[in-house]
């Protein structure tokens, strides 16, 4: 029997959707862009969540936002230092929301023991929770005058209740490398996973001219092996917004893949940090996102001069983002900033309109930065001839040297002139 062309053609149009039901095609899985490089992240209008104390005590500056989700309780663990650097800790806040914090009133849970100790400060905090026990690893740095290098190695302690520590008497547990490897002037701590029956780090590691991030692993927390000996996440290629430095690593493990948010800063605008985001499928081989950075510098707020990462959580379908923030006047406070879904907070949103992110274009480093005066100000302005336009590659970022005016928020004003740029990582490098 002949069939009509109209029959053939319907016959073929019924076969073919047969196949796509029995056979269906998976590219667009292996092509899909997971969350963390699609959607852009968002500052909460309540920035910043937590400031420093109005006293000139251990948190007149305050940073490094370790986050942990407890059931419905956020704890974070926070460093702090005095504005004559005399006093130090980490301290701890809770919050039912993420954005309205309740300091401790046995603050800081944690201090340095002080000249002559390998930790006589001690900061950046990570913690994890296993098998019952709260476990950190925090930074220690030591010096022996004011003219002297600050040593800066990895410790680790322990507790119960995540309030009272108990620091290992094997501390510290990481140092920095042999002369002439990648991290052979100081290492930092950074984030820490338990993987089934070992602990893996991601780390800074510092040569005196710039910081790159490594992997090392342990059986016990305390006994660390390098995965590697050379650095699995590297310095950006010249003229890149992480041509300098890439450094404060926080991994997570999402939508199959080990997601690291980190800080970065370029040669031209050495002091102003953004955040950066790479995918790896097995913690070792690094992707960075073509989006990069993807949190920047805000102008004219508590943050216009730099972020460094803090903690990164996935919930309510998306992530959530503790961070770093700090102004010209180097005040530092810590804000929050959400990818996908907004969360719900306890605390009525205002009607204000967030300060727009600071999208920027690079340019020749012909200028000079204004550096904050023995009297901080109101204003700090940076001046320069480039124009506030999106590079094609949208890897654009606020540098220093850009033209623009800072404003430092109220909460923001101090008196003296407090070296708070030892909390960035990587200060004391050479230049």
């Amino acid at each position: 029997m002949l069939l009509s062309r109209q029959s053939i053609a319907s016959q073929t149009i019924t076969l073919v959707c047969l196949a796509l039901i029995l056979f269906p095609q998976t590219e667009h899985v292996a092509t899909a862009k997971p969350l963390a490089a699609a959607d852009p992240w968002v500052k909460d209008l309540h920035n910043p969540v937590l400031s420093p104390s109005p006293e000139d005590g251990w948190e007149s500056a305050v940073l490094t936002a370790m986050v942990l989700k407890e059931g419905d309780t956020y704890r974070l663990w926070y460093s702090g230092r005095s504005q004559d650097g005399s006093q130090d800790g980490i301290g701890l806040a809770t919050s039912v929301d993420g954005v309205t914090w309740e300091k401790s009133g046995t603050n800081p849970v944690m201090t340095g023991r002080g000249p002559g100790y390998w930790d006589q400060y001690a900061l950046w905090p990570y913690v994890l929770i296993h098998d019952g026990t709260y476990r950190m690893w925090y930074r220690g740095e030591s010096q022996v005058n004011a003219q002297s290098p600050m040593v800066l190695s990895i410790g680790y302690a322990t507790s119960l209740d995540g309030q009272t520590w108990s620091r290992d008497p094997s501390n510290p547990v990481l140092t920095a490398g042999p002369e002439g490897a990648w991290d052979d002037y100081y290492v930092a701590s950074g984030s820490v996973l338990w993987e089934g029956s070992t602990y893996r780090m991601w780390y800074t590691g510092c040569t005196i001219m710039r910081c790159q991030i490594g992997v090392a692993t342990s059986p016990d927390g305390i006994h660390w092996t390098r995965e590697s000996s050379i650095p699995v996440l590297t310095n950006g290629s010249t003229g890149a917004w992480d041509s300098r430095d890439v450094l404060g690593p926080v991994v997570i493990y999402s939508d199959g893949l080990y997601h690291l948010w980190y800080s970065g800063r370029s040669v031209q605008a050495f002091l102003v940090y953004s955040i950066g985001h790479a995918t790896s499928p097995d913690g070792v081989t690094w992707t960075k996102d073509p989006d990069n950075p993807v949190v920047r510098p805000s102008i004219g707020a508590w943050d216009a001069q730099g972020l460094l990462v803090g903690t990164v959580i996935a919930e309510g379908g998306g992530y959530t983002l503790w961070y770093d923030g700090y102004d010209a006047n180097w005040v530092y406070q810590i804000g929050r900033a959400r990818q996908g879904p907004a969360m719900p907070t306890a605390t009525p949103t205002p009607t204000t309109t967030p300060t727009p992110t600071a999208i920027l274009e690079p340019h020749t480093p012909t200028a000079t930065v204004v550096t904050p005066s023995s009297t901080p100000t109101s204003t700090e302005t940076i001046s320069a001839a480039s124009t506030a336009t999106m590079s094609p590659n949208g890897t654009a970022t606020l540098w220093a040297t850009q033209a623009a005016t800072i404003t430092s928020a109220p909460s923001a004003t101090v008196s003296g002139s407090p070296k708070y740029e030892v909390f960035l990582p990587d200060i004391r490098l050479l230049d």
